[in-house]
């Protein structure tokens, strides 16, 4: 626990932390909006008489919806404390910034949903409904967010406000979430092979040590906590 790599790791460990909280936080939400694509699902839960159910569904999409941005936000703002706190000064902050801005803030609607958390936690509650019709290719049933509401607030900056203004009055709210996650999983999956590529000589004796420690004490709880 006197090693560099140990240092290092719990240095990671709240950014790590951070991602788990918003994977979980889309999982949820995919759960949700993916459940209202299921025609027989939709159907019912928004025939002449289910109101009730059609809104509790509604404001339980708009709470997973709200933790999600919440998470997305919280997670860009950790990893920055924690690159400026250990890569201060050292070519791999500059790394960094390079590909955050090539990932997130070159792409107008990937600017939309970090600015749509701004949104949620200082304006107003994001809010969703459910659309059902049929068009040429049958019926299609999915939770959209209402951009036309959107539109009319005076928050929106750069890529994001050129997003918002060229959008449909409508949008599917899936493809949304899924553009922007497979995008924080490309950055945080080169972030990770990086940390193992620049820390490669201390997470190697780290490794080497925690090997050591088992086997001492024959896979007891405390060097589990060693990972």
């Amino acid at each position: 626990m006197a090693t560099k790599g140990w240092a290092i790791s719990q240095r990671i460990r709240p950014v790590a932390i951070a991602f788990y909280v918003f994977h979980q936080n889309y999982n949820e939400i995919r759960d949700a909006l993916l459940s209202y694509e299921k025609h027989e699902f939709a159907l019912e839960i928004s025939r002449v008489g289910n109101q009730k159910k059609l809104d509790a569904f509604l404001r339980e999409v708009i709470r997973r919806l709200h933790n999600y941005l919440a998470s997305a936000m919280s997670l860009v703002d950790h990893t920055f404390v924690f690159v400026v706190d250990l890569y201060k000064g050292k070519p791999f902050q500059k790394e960094y910034h390079r590909e955050r801005h090539r990932i997130f803030d070159l792409s107008p609607e990937h600017q939309f949903v970090q600015q749509l958390r701004n949104y949620a936690l200082h304006q107003s509650i994001v809010d969703a409904m459910a659309t059902t019709h049929f068009d040429q290719t049958g019926l299609d049933t999915s939770i959209r967010l209402d951009l036309e509401k959107l539109k009319a607030w005076t928050g929106w900056k750069g890529p994001a406000k050129k997003f918002v203004r060229d959008a449909p009055n409508d949008i599917r709210l899936l493809d949304l979430v899924e553009s922007y996650t497979s995008a924080v999983s490309q950055f945080y999956d080169w972030i990770s092979k990086r940390q193992q590529e620049i820390h490669k000589d201390d997470f190697d004796e780290l490794k080497t040590l925690q090997d050591e420690y088992r086997k001492l004490v024959a896979g007891d709880l405390i060097g589990d906590q060693l990972e």
